[in-house]
Order: structure tokens, then C-alpha cells, then sequence
């Protein structure tokens, strides 16, 4: 079946492709993305003050093990076909259509094996009730496959606006329906509907979103045609997996499910940046570093442009949590959630160059590379899995140190390797980054010596040693980011809608 020449068209075109400043659009849609994210953790930050205090340890430790399953099955979603969609220099409707129908399929063997594996999982980790639990999540992969292809037109149209949006009202409902879950006395099922509910939302609002409808057309040629690339992102999406779950599993055997709802507690706190932020900015990031796969210049600098943006908010917030771990938990989680307080002294710290790590990933993608990423993966997830059975001798908080000193001994092998596939010298990335991680560390330095002197004075409080400190913190950072002006600010000024904040940004010096 032929397309007419105009619906052809319509898929083959990126907007902006052929413009010189995608690079600047692509930091403008990154720092649009986060501007929404930011209110995006600070609904999380609510939702796990509220779901804390209702929900036990041992409920968030059910809920990771059912998650090492759900995430084993997620590795295979959609079997890196978006990825590879967004890539492609040209897309016809049979394309997208046979996608389509493939993801659907896909969505609904993931979720019927999901099933199949309840009562296994429940019984390796002797808790009858993770049968339940993994029956009601297990809808959730065809949930998400039926927005696979919507969702990739939209990165595909660099559509930031419209795809920010959607995870937003998907966190704000999700995160409703959790608080009013726990709130009702629902336990772990207020952490189960609240998922259902945010996935849900996500996938009819990219719907609503994109326009573009399936036809009944479905041509494997062109399925495969794309295979080689996608196959290779899922062989690496099914490494990671083992990863970055092992650790649930090593601890949840081994320490049982209090100690893994501390330490998914932990981790989760950790990554929450991760997830809120890099993630979603990596999504955006990659269709605009596509466009020009073939430029590395223009691909070095977009990239750059970007992490800066992003080490401006998670650097500094990863370094202060680590400051103030202790008041932190004791006011937003409670006292019974105080062993968390000593993980998040070495995950919070690690969270931050985990953020910056995470961009790597749109230039493997953009380059056409998945199978060296994948090929990294093997050897990393090898360390990473080592070290988890290693420290779990020492309990939760070795597992954590031992995961910490194996991903730091990789981060700079990990880091050299995409970067040669831009001819990226490393100094020019620590150049770009060093103001922010150099103005996070002296405000780190100061709201230490800040806590000090309250403890000092007799000050006890944790209410007062948290936002105090977080108070004295910003205002250092801010006032150090201010007098150094650094090149992120300068990208600050590209936030649509940031108008309203030019009269408290300082103008570019000379020379700069």
C-alpha cells in the first residue's frame, strides 16, 4: 500500500533540522523540560513525605520485589524500536503502523509473563502477597505500549512542551491517587494504583497529544529493517537490568524486605533526580543530537550546552542532601526511616555525577552505536553485580559503598569511550562542568560549617537544620554561581519564559 506523497512528507521532516541554532534549541528544550521537572520533584518530594509516614518499610520492600521482575520484563519494552524511530532520517505509515502493531503485541506477552511469574517470585522470596501485587502491575506493559510510537513522534518533532506536560499530569494524578490510597490505610496498594493510575495518564495523554493514528498495516520487512540497531539498545536495556536490580535481589534475599524497603528508599531518593530530570532531558536531548549525527562539532557542543544545564540543578542539590541526609529523613520520611539517613551519605554524593554519566547515553544513540554501548554494559554490569555480593557482607550499607567504589572505578572508562566517538577531549567536558561542581562544594563546605555552629549553639532541631540549611546553602550557591558567571547562566537565559528572571541574572562579561 502506497502513501500519498503529502502524509509521507509529513513523517519524513523534522522541524528545525535544517536550522543552525538546533543546538540552541535543543539546550532551550532541555532547560524547558527541567523547568517542568522541578515541579515535577517537588510533587515527589510530598508524596513520599505522605506515603512514608502511612506505608511501612516493609510495603516499599514488597513493592522492590516486584519491581526486580517488572524491570527484568522492562528491558525487553518495546525492544529499542522508539529509539531507533526517533533516528531514522525518514519514516513512512507502513513503518509506523507495523511499530505500532508490534509494540501492541509485544506489550501484551510482556504482561501475560509478567503474570505467569507472580507465584515463582512470590515463592523465591518467601512473601505470598508479592503474588497479588505482581497480577495487579502486570497490565502495565500494554498500558505503555500503545504509546510507543506517539510518544516518539513527539520526540521526534522536538514537541518538548507536549512531552514535559504529559509526565507532569502523569506524576500529579499518580501521586494523587497514591496519597489518597495511604491516606484510606491501602498499604502497599496505594504504591501499586498509584502506578497503574501515572502510567495510565501518560499513555492517553501522548495520545491526545500527537495526532497520528495506526492504520491496519503491518510489514515485518520494515520491522526488521531497523532491528539491527534496536536489538542491540535492548541487549543493552537487558544487561542493565541485572545491573541495576541486583542489588534488590542480593539484598531482598539475603537481608529480607525491611532492609530492602530501606534500602529501595535510599536508592530511590538517589535516582529520583535521575529520573525526573536526566531522563526525561536525555529523551529530548536525543532527537535533536540526531538531526546532525553526522556533525560532531554541532553534536559536542549541544551536549555540553546541556549537561551544563543540568549539573546547574543536580549537582548542588545531590551535595546538600548529603549535608542534610540526616534532618532530611527525620522531617520527610520520619524516625522509623533513619538507617536510610547513612545510605543517603553516600548515594546522594553519587547521584550527582550519575546525572551528568547519564547523557552518554543520546550520543551512543545519535552515533548509531548501541553495540558498543552494549558491549560496555557487559563489562560494567559485571563489576557492578560483583561488588553488590561483596558488600553484602557488611549489610545495606556496604551493599551501598561497594556499588559506589565499583561505579566510580568505571565512570571515567565509561566516560571516554562515547566521547571518542565525537573526538569530545575530556578536559573540554571538566571545563564545562567545574563551576557548578566547584560552587557546589564550597556551599557544601558552608551549610556543613552552618550545622555546626546550630549544634554549637544547642540547636537540635531538625525542622531548623533543614531549612536553614537549605536556605543558607541556595543563597551560597546561587551567590557564588552569580559572582563567577559561569556559561550555564548564559544558557539560562534560553528558558522559554524565563523573562520574567533576566533582571536577576547579571549580563555576560567581556570576553566571556
Amino acid at each position: 500500500m502506497q502513501m500519498k506523497p503529502e502524509a509521507e512528507v509529513k513523517h519524513q521532516l523534522k522541524p528545525d533540522s535544517v536550522e543552525p541554532g538546533l543546538g540552541g534549541k535543543a539546550a532551550r528544550g532541555a532547560a524547558w523540560s527541567m523547568g517542568f521537572q522541578v515541579s515535577r520533584q517537588l510533587l515527589s518530594i510530598l508524596s513520599v513525605s505522605v506515603l512514608a509516614r502511612r506505608v511501612p518499610p516493609e510495603a516499599y520492600g514488597l513493592l522492590s520485589m516486584a519491581g526486580i521482575v517488572m524491570n527484568f520484563m522492562d528491558s525487553f519494552r518495546d525492544l529499542g524500536t522508539g529509539n531507533a524511530l526517533i533516528r531514522e532520517g525518514e519514516v513512512s505509515e507502513r513503518l509506523l503502523s507495523s511499530l505500532f502493531w508490534f509494540n501492541l503485541s509485544l506489550g501484551v506477552l510482556l504482561s501475560a509473563c509478567t503474570a505467569l511469574l507472580a507465584i515463582p517470585a512470590a515463592a523465591f522470596f518467601r512473601q505470598p502477597g508479592l503474588m497479588k501485587v505482581m497480577l495487579a502491575l502486570a497490565p502495565n506493559f500494554f498500558i505503555y505500549s500503545l504509546s510507543v510510537i506517539p510518544n516518539a513522534l513527539l520526540n521526534r518533532r522536538m514537541s518538548f512542551r507536549a512531552l514535559s506536560v504529559v509526565q507532569l499530569a502523569g506524576a500529579v494524578l499518580g501521586t494523587a491517587t497514591g496519597i489518597g490510597g495511604a491516606l484510606m490505610g491501602a498499604g502497599v496498594w496505594s504504591l501499586v494504583f498509584g502506578a497503574l493510575v501515572s502510567n495510565l495518564v501518560i499513555s492517553g495523554a501522548t495520545w491526545i497529544a500527537c495526532p497520528w493514528r495506526p492504520q491496519f498495516l503491518v510489514d515485518m520487512g520494515e520491522v526488521r529493517r531497523i532491528a539491527a540497531y534496536s536489538l542491540n539498545l535492548s541487549g543493552f536495556n537487558f544487561v542493565n537490568f541485572f545491573s541495576r536490580n541486583a542489588d534488590n535481589l542480593v539484598v531482598g534475599r539475603l537481608l529480607g524486605d525491611t532492609q530492602l524497603g530501606f534500602y529501595q528508599m535510599a536508592y530511590m531518593l538517589m535516582t529520583s533526580p535521575l529520573t525526573n530530570f536526566c531522563s526525561v532531558i536525555a529523551g529530548v536531548v536525543f532527537p535533536a543530537l540526531s538531526t546532525f549525527q553526522n556533525d560532531d562539532a554541532r553534536l559536542r557542543a549541544a551536549f555540553l550546552r546541556v549537561v551544563m544545564l543540568i549539573g546547574l540543578v543536580t549537582i548542588p542539590a545531590m551535595f546538600g542532601l548529603s549535608v542534610v541526609a540526616g534532618p532530611f529523613i527525620e522531617v520527610v520520611l520520619g524516625a522509623k526511616w533513619h538507617p536510610v539517613a547513612g545510605l543517603l551519605l553516600v548515594f546522594a554524593p553519587l547521584g550527582a555525577f550519575q546525572s551528568i554519566y547519564t547523557m552518554v547515553g543520546p550520543i551512543y544513540n545519535a552515533k548509531g552505536r548501541a553495540d558498543r554501548l552494549f558491549q560496555w554494559s557487559l563489562i560494567s554490569g559485571s563489576v557492578y553485580v560483583a561488588s553488590f555480593l561483596v558488600g553484602a557482607h557488611w549489610g545495606i550499607q556496604g551493599v551501598a559503598i561497594a556499588y559506589a567504589i565499583a561505579w566510580m572505578a568505571m565512570m571515567i572508562p565509561g566516560l571516554a569511550i562515547p566521547f571518542r566517538l565525537v573526538n569530545l577531549p575530556g578536559r573540554e567536558f571538566v571545563r564545562a562542568l567545574w563551576p557548578g561542581f566547584a560552587c557546589s562544594l564550597v556551599m557544601a563546605f558552608v551549610a556543613g560549617l552552618w550545622r555546626c555552629a546550630l549544634y554549637k549553639l544547642g540547636i537540635d532541631s531538625a525542622l531548623i537544620h533543614l531549612f536553614s540549611t537549605a536556605a543558607v546553602g541556595g543563597l551560597c550557591y546561587a551567590g557564588l554561581m552569580l559572582w563567577w558567571h559561569p556559561a550555564a547562566i548564559t544558557e539560562l537565559r534560553a528558558v522559554p519564559g524565563a523573562s520574567r528572571l533576566q533582571s536577576f541574572l547579571p549580563r555576560p562579561r567581556a570576553g566571556k
